[in-house]
């Protein structure tokens, strides 16, 4: 087990589109028995996405680790046992080191390897950000929020789906419900709004 910082820059929103992109290489790669060129599938990892500012630390970073541990005792993930204190330790100092002297605010993406047990940690820069947002918006706030357009997804996502128990980088299930409705291709389409065999909404593949 070892935690990386990996800290690069680059678009804030690439992360989500880069991994809607390597989820269904990754389970193109497993369904041939490995990845493109004879090489093994990518590990699935845990992911935790968070805010950090240089002023007001990591945004809701208790509630992010509390997640993180849960869902590395329900999988078993290498160090998640016990509490997850080992596996909690591990990952502040990867996220600690990754923001280490940074002057703008940054988008940190915390994985935990569901096999290894490795934590790694990647940022991109937010220039254009100074603090962390309202945990309640008023009014006037939502008035002035951009408006993004969603569009209902034509097929349930069954509920007993392994990729929705915890919050990793098998991102197939998103995929292919953003494939359904031209999410991120149709003109205005910026995401989909998931349901169960139940009819009930349950969440959008990328936003919260």
């Amino acid at each position: 087990m070892r935690a990386v910082a990996l800290c690069a820059t680059g678009d804030a929103n690439a992360y989500e589109l880069a991994d809607v992109g390597a989820a269904a290489e990754a389970e193109r790669g497993a369904a041939g028995g490995g990845a493109a060129g004879g090489g093994a599938a990518a590990e699935v990892e845990l992911l935790e996405t968070l805010l950090h500012t240089p002023a007001g630390g990591y945004f809701l970073l208790d509630d992010h680790l509390h997640r993180l541990r849960a869902a590395a005792a329900a999988l078993g993930v290498a160090g998640g046992g016990a509490g997850g204190a080992q596996l909690e330790r591990r990952a502040r100092d990867a996220l600690a080191r990754c923001v280490a002297g940074r002057a703008d605010a940054s988008r940190v993406r915390l994985l935990v390897g569901a096999s290894s047990g490795d934590v790694r940690a990647e940022r991109v820069a937010l220039p254009d950000v100074t603090a962390h947002p309202p945990l309640l918006l008023d009014d006037g706030a939502l008035a002035a929020a951009p408006v993004r357009g969603v569009r209902l997804d034509t097929a349930p996502t069954p509920s007993v789906s392994p990729q929705l128990q915890a919050k990793t980088t098998a991102r197939g299930v998103y995929a292919a419900a953003r494939a359904r409705v031209g999410a991120g291709a149709a003109a205005g389409v910026f995401d989909v709004l998931m349901h169960n065999e139940a009819g009930e909404v349950t969440e959008c593949s990328i936003a919260n």
